[in-house]
């Protein structure tokens, strides 16, 4: 059976959150959301609901199946179970799964039009470029003038188009049936944080930023309900999905030996503060709508530049080879003439 995708994931997760918050003991929350669930969603349900009445945990029942819940998942399960506010941890890795994939079909979807661009101009490039190539061609064997190097090359290249001409739309096909599957949301959680779409520049920090604001917004939930700091800054770690900060409430007191890049100036400082048991509680939600308010904003700008960036290095490079097999030799033969 194949993991859970994400927008499976955030289903099931959604699932839980909404019961753990209601007052109704969990197995029965769980029979009553099966009724209007999917066949997958039922059988993950019927899962974890007999596992929870052998009187295993959540944690432990989601442990017993890593080929169906992602590791990740299974730490901020068991960590707001450990910090007893599993809805609140639930809650917010909802928020965080949710933003992940509608940046990702926002990427996905500003490549729609860069790809329709560059299907054209390959038309264009094996068909009008092939037709002028040749023209030109039989016009230089008809003079004297030797053909210029890349008029040269041009020939070269058509002469040789069945070996290459189905290899850009197999490329293309092939970017497309990715770019549906993304826009599904059935990629995994792992992949999806670290496919080609994330490692686009500003994605890699729009994603950061959100994992932030997550954390400080939890800690800032668990400090006001005077949950110990070390207890708090682990919890809301595994919460966020933040490899570095994960790392760091593994060892709290390692704080101020952190590097830099691990963890912003004004977010070290808070929780300076908050290991030296001053109350921060409110500045902490102060920083996680800060967070917030900067995630959103840079997701905008990726959704913004995104078609942009795709239509000048898409298009553009096909516009450059358009220019180098029509313009460039009608130009050079007027000069020769």
């Amino acid at each position: 059976m194949r993991r859970l995708s994400l927008t499976e994931l955030v289903e099931f997760n959604d699932m839980l959150a909404g019961t753990v918050r209601g007052n109704a003991p969990l197995p029965d929350a769980i029979r009553l959301a099966q009724e209007g669930a999917g066949r997958r969603q039922r059988e993950l349900q019927q899962f974890v609901l007999d596992r929870l009445e052998r009187g295993q945990s959540l944690s432990a029942a989601l442990a017993e199946r890593p080929d169906l819940f992602d590791p990740r998942y299974q730490q901020v399960v068991a960590a707001g179970e450990e910090g007893n506010h599993l809805g609140a941890v639930l809650e917010a890795f909802s928020r965080y799964l949710w933003q992940l994939i509608e940046l990702r079909r926002s990427l996905s979807r500003a490549l729609l039009y860069p790809l329709l661009v560059t299907c054209i101009g390959y038309v264009l490039f094996v068909f009008v470029g092939g037709i002028t190539t040749s023209r030109f061609v039989s016009f230089y064997r008809d003079t004297p003038m030797p053909l210029t190097p890349v008029l040269s090359a041009l020939n070269v290249v058509y002469s040789n188009i069945l070996y290459w001409v189905w290899i850009p739309p197999l490329i293309l096909l092939l970017s497309w049936i990715s770019w549906m599957y993304r826009r599904s949301g059935q990629l995994q959680l792992g992949r999806a944080e670290s496919g080609v779409l994330s490692r686009l520049p500003g994605v890699g920090r729009a994603l950061r930023l959100h994992r932030l604001a997550n954390f400080t917004e939890i800690i800032a939930l668990l400090l006001n309900e005077n949950v110990p700091f070390a207890k708090s800054m682990y919890v809301a770690a595994h919460a966020s999905g933040d490899a570095e900060l994960i790392a760091l409430s593994r060892e709290p007191e390692a704080l101020p030996a952190a590097p830099k890049w691990s963890v912003p100036p004004f977010l070290r400082w808070l929780l300076e503060l908050s290991s030296g048991n001053h109350d921060v509680a409110k500045t902490m939600q102060h920083a996680g709508r800060m967070y917030r308010r900067r995630a959103e904003v840079a997701s905008e700008w990726v959704r913004l530049l995104a078609p942009v960036l795709f239509l000048v290095f898409g298009g553009g490079a096909f516009t450059f080879l358009y220019v180098m097999t029509v313009f460039y030799p009608f130009t050079e033969m007027l000069f020769r003439l």
